[in-house]
């Protein structure tokens, strides 16, 4: 597996509040994406086909042992961290519960030209690599939780500088449950 990022929530401008007793997350991915199982479905828990491992201040970093290969490996940089105050779900196409999605639907065909969710109710959308804020999903999305319990932290999008692409210009989305300590991880693309 390769590291394909480390992050240090303590520089980070926003941190979801189940992730504020972490230092560090760091994600290793294989070289191909988890297949999805009967088991789980759309997502992929951690250590299948990917490892993301959390670290308090007086944890040891973890080394992991992996051969450098350029052919899938995305290339190092540091990301600059910037405060989005306002990141509005996608409500077509995931990360809305689905009777709020409803209710958007019903005010619009009620007041026709009067509402629109895109000029009235949520008009931006972070699509990069984000902590907190809502999932980009590029397919209709399975919403803020993907079973009970996981909740989406944090995404790690197709990125040019990185030369990392997620199949075809998607993103990986990170769900934790803090009362068990798991994660899980949805990919989606175009």
């Amino acid at each position: 597996m390769y590291p394909l990022a480390q992050f240090y929530l303590s520089n980070l401008p926003y941190i979801p509040e189940a992730l504020k007793k972490f230092e560090y997350i760091t994600v290793f991915m294989g070289e191909d994406f988890p297949e999805y199982s009967n088991t789980d479905g759309l997502v992929s828990r951690n250590g299948n086909g990917w490892i993301l491992r959390t670290y308090t201040k007086d944890d040891v970093l973890v080394k992991n042992e992996y051969l450098r290969d350029d052919n899938f490996c995305p290339k190092a940089y540091p990301l600059e961290a910037k405060f989005h105050a306002e990141d509005y779900p996608i409500w077509d196409g995931g990360g809305l519960d689905e009777d709020l999605e409803i209710e958007i639907c019903d005010l619009e065909e009620e007041f026709d030209d009067e509402v629109s969710y895109y000029q009235d109710i949520g008009n931006d959308h972070t699509y990069l690599h984000k902590f907190g804020g809502y999932p980009s999903y590029c397919q209709p999305g399975l919403g803020l939780e993907v079973e009970e319990g996981y909740n989406f932290v944090f995404q790690i999008s197709s990125d040019d500088v990185a030369q990392y692409n997620v199949v075809d210009s998607g993103s990986l989305m990170f769900f934790y449950n803090e009362n068990e300590d798991k994660w899980m991880m949805y990919f989606d693309f175009y």
